[in-house]
């Protein structure tokens, strides 16, 4: 199978607190990834992107990630 990945994911949720402007609490993040599996549970992955708000909150993210993958159930 191919070693490298690439990948895309967009998060929303709510966050606020901490003295952190983000206005009515919205967050949306937007993030690109490259990844590479190191073994069938093990990858490394580094992504970028931004988090913005209806706040002051509106920053570049930058994301180095190491994903272990657990089993999953299945059907025998």
């Amino acid at each position: 199978g191919e070693r490298v990945f690439a990948g895309a994911e967009l998060l929303a949720g709510a966050a606020g607190g901490g003295g952190v402007d983000t206005g009515n609490g919205a967050v949306v993040q937007p993030m690109a990834y490259l990844g590479v599996q190191l073994s069938r549970a093990l990858s490394l992955r580094l992504g970028a992107g931004r988090v913005v708000s209806g706040g002051a909150l509106d920053s570049n993210v930058l994301d180095l990630t190491l994903a272990y993958a657990f089993g999953v159930a299945s059907r025998p």
